[in-house]
């Protein structure tokens, strides 16, 4: 349980980081590209999801990921 906790935030960390890395926002694919090696499809629409759900980041009208420090 508790490797599965770090493994999220883990990849938390990579999502912010990706995010970052575009100028602060980016889609679904971009976002799948770079970490599909790391996991499924699933589990990264399934995380970005809850980060959503917990503020971590944004989904704007354009349907791109978003950091708070970008809006």
């Amino acid at each position: 349980m508790w490797r599965d906790i770090l493994k999220s935030e883990d990849l938390e960390s990579s999502i912010v980081e990706i995010l970052r890395k575009e100028g602060g926002a980016a889609d679904f694919d971009k976002i799948y590209e770079e970490l599909k090696t790391k996991r499924t499809e699933r589990r990264i629409k399934n995380l970005l999801s809850d980060m959503v759900s917990a503020g971590t980041i944004l989904l704007n009208k354009h349907g791109d990921y978003v950091t708070e420090e970008f809006v």
